[in-house]
């Protein structure tokens, strides 16, 4: 069929409205959205853009135009079915096939509004005491009757009058629905009967009527009429050929088949797909068509009536014989029957037992059962006999291959025979299948002494498809609505094994496959290797000319976005969200990354890590990235499985971007494979399980997010350059918290306006020739061992070594403050003392006093009194001018008269002394002053964090002054900062803020932080945050 022909039928169908006779599509932008599936959670998993005309089923990982949708909904296959799909396109465009009859054509749309009209006639008339009877007979609910129309044909039935305003004469005369007597008067076939239309991709196409109360001499089902040599006035479009419940099985991966039309019925109200051929066997000139539509299960249930003189059984062996000789694996059901009874069918069983039930009964293949069947004689010459009797009467339909194994296993045990007997019962038997015989239709791909012509049907898989075949793993692949994607082997053997029919073997599936692997071979290089254009569902984007190319075969790419361009679109939920979960100064890097993602290149060797704890959106950036590349084009590798799994770096071929969300904080004791996939490699060897090894240049950026970073080994200058650390800051819980977020976010038009901002990105990026990231390696490196390793870099950071030694108490007092200013979470002192001593630190004990318990030779870089430690672990005083941090140390006592005096002294002799009012901590309608102190604690220090930025003195805070009466207002900057921070950070979690005073020897238990809050000196955020407003 030549590709206009095609083209032609697909521009005469709106996918919109297909796919909308069978899904409910809503307009969401400039697209439509469904699902195909009632579980669907956010019931827009299907994309359909009409812009395009084509599909994205994210749900089944499938899409296309109107031709793989129709597939889809027919149960086809797009290759192997190709024929019969065109067929239901070209009806449904009205288009005229070359090898169609018009007047078929014509007579079938004629009669399918026909058919509709009666149906609903009949089920108009379905009266109340017909429902019941329905009810009670069969157990077929209200809803299985609506639904397919299931009417009655009263006995005065006369459809010509009741639908003459409606159709004319000639239609009704053709339909055959209708006897003619000699005048050519029209009676009504159907009277006294109720009737079961049939269904066909949601039309009516036949009718059959059982008569509920069945004399002897008048038969219990009656068909509607066909063309026939008497009939010639009825059209040939009314095919009885047809099964009932043809529609349940699409889609469906196994079929029950039952004898009768209300045995189906129960089983589909059952949820289960079945069909009938309303007979107990299926006639010779049904067959082919009968296995048309279960050809691609993966397994036939044959159920017919159990009855005493076996005519349902018989029925379902010749049946099951018949399509596993066809290579569809079939069981048979014998239902159990009662006592008494002398008949049951599956309707009857369904009535008092469930599906579960019934699909627990015992199944057999129709060998087995014929087996069992066969008497077992005495003596053993007769064994024998009878063991080569069933061998060549019985099996003769039987698959070859299964029929060896079955003769030596399972008839040589049933007969109690020898192997050597078997042997020789083989030796002389020669069955027809054994004998190569082809068809007339298929003599062409075959010479006359029956060998294949393999150049022949090769050339001609060839001209169906388009492969490439890898030089190195002769793997193959077929153009697939613009992109290779895996699975030729398939494709060929499909196309093989119908154009062969019955003479197709398996060594010819190989020999062409083998030939079209020679015809097709290309180096990998050739694959992915275009960094100017970038693959999308409705073209090519060209980088340089900012247009869109069609998609054409000589493109060879294996991976494609699921994202369709369009210049106007765009995407402000995308925008907001990520404005919302990373600093402004971070969120141009995300652009430029995920839109390097985007063409197959790896000379920027940087990865991306996504740090923070969880509720931050850092799962949700990632799912994004996942969404937006497209499944396929991705892989999900961890760091650590890339280290030490051999077949692991495998799975990065062909993608754009490895996904990895939440690493495990376990150390890498490598990192080789790591940098030798993101060093811009000329090539990687690579081989997955029970496969050749390959090699291939890495176009995988490696994308991770983690809570703790995993330690990495060594000082590698190479490892830590070639990290972007972004940090995720920001928690979003409770009401903050949106859990269809990703499904908002990945919207077709918000992918496309991302896609838009990628690209304006990526035009940046690669022009600038780096990422507008600031941080230098040495910041990298620090960063990235704060949030893999904290106290190894505490100890790095501000440990020394001296002489003396260190309270255990005042080192973690430090650690506390250097996890308040790196912002790293804070650990219990067990776990911090566990880590120091696994880094080389000993304890011990004071010599003398208290004997309170240290950490041996070693000292904080900066002394309690402003001096600081040197490498050699003397003393040494701090310098007066104004870049070095200044020592602060802070002095309270109560006095007598209720007050807490506080002196602080920041060794420049500016010392100042806060007066603690006790009426200021008076609980509002309380008459005594609340008895904790602010501040009141032994002698110790504060250490501040001094900002360059702000002046060296300004006015005390007023909220302040509500606490302290200050001698004097203005005071040096880094005196009354360190007051606050002797209280609170900016921001802490209200458990931090107690840390620290802990740490101070302060009381500043829960009560006194909600007096705190009462008083308006600290506010306490949504989030539990509690921020000082006072200064």
């Amino acid at each position: 069929m030549s590709t206009e022909i095609i083209e032609e039928i697909k521009s005469k169908i709106d996918i919109v409205a297909l796919i909308g006779e069978t899904i409910k599509l809503k307009k969401q932008g400039s697209i439509y959205v469904g699902a195909t599936s009632p579980s669907s959670k956010s019931g827009a998993s299907l994309k359909v853009d009409p812009h395009t005309q084509l599909y994205n089923n994210f749900a089944e990982e499938s899409g296309g135009d109107v031709l793989n949708w129709i597939a889809y909904r027919e149960g086809l296959d797009i290759v192997s079915d190709f024929p019969r799909i065109i067929e239901i396109a070209a009806e449904k465009a009205g288009v005229v096939l070359e090898h169609q009859d018009r007047k078929l054509l014509s007579d079938k749309a004629l009669l399918q509004p026909f058919f509709r009209a009666v149906a609903g006639y009949y089920h108009s008339k379905l009266t109340e005491e017909c429902r019941a009877y329905i009810h009670r007979k069969w157990g077929i609910n209200d809803k299985m009757i609506d639904e397919l129309l299931i009417g009655w044909a009263p006995e005065n039935c006369h459809l010509q009058n009741e639908l003459h305003d409606l159709f004319p004469d000639d239609i009704m005369r053709m339909s055959g629905l209708f006897n003619l007597n000699e005048k050519g008067q029209m009676r009504d076939i159907f009277r006294g009967r109720i009737i079961f239309p049939y269904w066909k991709g949601g039309k009516v196409v036949y009718f059959i009527g059982r008569d509920p109360h069945p004399n002897e001499g008048v038969p219990k089902y009656f068909k509607q009429l066909v063309h026939s040599e008497t009939r010639q006035y009825i059209s040939k479009v009314v095919d009885n050929s047809v099964f009932y419940g043809e529609d349940s099985i699409r889609k469906a991966d196994s079929v029950i088949i039952t004898e009768g039309v209300t045995d189906c019925i129960k089983v589909l109200q059952e949820g289960l797909a079945c069909i009938s051929p309303v007979t107990v066997r299926i006639k010779d000139e049904q067959k082919e068509y009968a296995y048309s539509l279960v050809k691609n299960m993966s397994e036939v249930i044959i159920c017919n009536d159990n009855e005493d003189n076996e005519t349902g059984k018989k029925g379902a062996i010749a049946t099951a014989e018949y399509l596993e000789s066809r290579g569809v694996p079939v069981r048979v059901v014998e239902l159990p029957k009662p006592d008494g009874v002398d008949k049951i069918d599956l309707a009857e069983f369904l009535q008092d037992n469930s599906k579960e039930d019934f699909l627990q009964l015992e199944s057999n293949n129709v060998w087995e059962i014929k087996l069992r069947a066969q008497n077992i004689p005495d003596k053993a010459i007769d064994k024998f006999r009878a063991a080569k009797r069933f061998i060549q009467n019985e099996l003769k339909q039987m698959d070859p291959a299964m029929r060896k194994v079955f003769i030596r296993n399972d008839v040589k045990n049933y007969f109690g025979l020898q192997i050597t007997d078997i042997n020789e019962i083989l030796k002389n038997l020669m069955f027809e299948d054994e004998v190569e015989e082809i068809d007339e239709e298929d003599r062409s791909f075959f010479t006359e002494r029956g060998s294949l012509r393999v150049k022949k049907l090769g050339e001609y898989v060839m001209s169906l498809h388009r492969f490439i075949t890898f030089e190195d793993t002769k793997n193959i692949f077929h153009y697939r609505n613009g992109v290779y994607v895996p699975g030729g082997e398939d494709i060929i053997a499909r196309i093989v094994q119908n154009s062969l029919g019955d003479a197709s073997k398996k060594r010819h599936i190989s020999e062409i496959q083998n030939y079209v692997q020679l015809e097709t071979l290309i180096p990998r290089g050739r694959v992915n290797h275009d960094l100017k254009r970038i693959n999308l569902l409705n073209g090519l984007y060209n980088l340089e000319t900012e247009q869109l190319e069609p998609h054409i075969p000589d493109y060879i790419s294996i991976v494609q976005l699921p994202v369709a361009y369009d210049s106007n679109a765009k995407c402000p939920l995308i925008e907001k969200f990520i404005g919302e979960v990373l600093e402004p100064k971070r969120v141009p890097v995300i652009y430029e990354f995920l839109g390097y993602c985007m063409i197959p290149d790896s000379r920027l060797e940087y990865s991306l890590m996504l740090l923070g704890k969880g509720a931050n959106g850092k799962s949700v950036m990632l799912s994004l990235f996942g969404e937006f590349l497209g499944g396929q084009n991705t892989s999900a590798e961890s760091l650590h499985m890339l280290e030490k799994d051999p077949y692991s770096t495998a799975e990065l071929y062909g993608k754009l971007a490895n996904i990895f969300p939440d690493l495990a904080s376990r150390a890498i004791y490598e990192n080789s494979t790591f940098k030798m996939l993101t060093g811009n490699e000329k090539e990687i060897r690579a081989q997955r399980k029970f496969e050749h090894p390959f090699k291939f240049k890495n176009t995988a950026r490696l994308i991770f997010s983690a809570n703790n970073l995993p330690p990495a080994p060594g000082d590698d200058f190479a490892y830590f350059r070639r990290w972007i650390p972004l940090k995720f800051p920001n928690t979003f819980e409770g009401k903050r918290a949106d859990k269809n977020l990703i499904d908002k976010l990945t919207q077709p038009e918000e992918l496309s306006g991302l896609f838009n901002i990628c690209v304006k990105a990526l035009k940046k990026l690669l022009q600038r020739g780096q990422y507008s990231f600031e941080l230098t390696t040495e910041e990298v490196t620090k960063l990235y061992r704060i949030n893999s390793d904290p106290i190894a870099q505490f100890a790095d950071d501000c440990v020394v070594y001296s002489d003396n030694d260190t309270l255990k108490s005042k080192m973690y007092s430090e650690f506390i403050i250097w996890c308040q200013d790196n912002d790293v979470p804070l650990v219990h002192e067990n776990v911090f003392s566990k880590r120091f001593t696994k880094l080389g630190y000993t304890t011990g004990r004071e010599s003398s006093g208290e004997r309170r318990r240290t950490w041996q030779n070693c000292a904080i870089k900066q002394s309690v009194q402003g001096g600081e430690i040197c490498p050699d672990g003397k003393k040494q005083e701090a310098e007066s001018n104004s870049s070095k941090r200044p020592s602060i140390s802070l002095h309270c006592s109560n006095n007598q008269d209720n007050t807490t005096v506080c002196s602080i002294d920041n060794n420049s002799h500016n010392t100042l002394q806060y007066r603690k009012c006790p009426d200021a901590w008076t609980d509002d309608g309380a008459d005594s002053p609340v008895d904790n102190d602010l501040l009141t604690s032994k002698d110790t220090s504060v250490r501040p964090d001094v900002d360059e930025n702000i002046s060296n003195s300004f006015e005390v805070p007023k909220k302040l002054g509500t606490f302290f009466e200050p001698d004097e207002t203005l005071v040096s900057q880094d005196v009354i900062y360190s007051v606050i921070r002797a209280v609170m950070k900016t921001t802490y979690k209200r458990e931090h803020i107690v840390a620290q005073c802990k740490m101070l020897n302060v009381s500043c238990g829960g009560e006194r932080l909600d007096l705190l809050k009462q008083k308006g000196v600290i506010h306490e955020k949504p989030n539990g945050d509690l921020v000082w407003v006072g200064g």
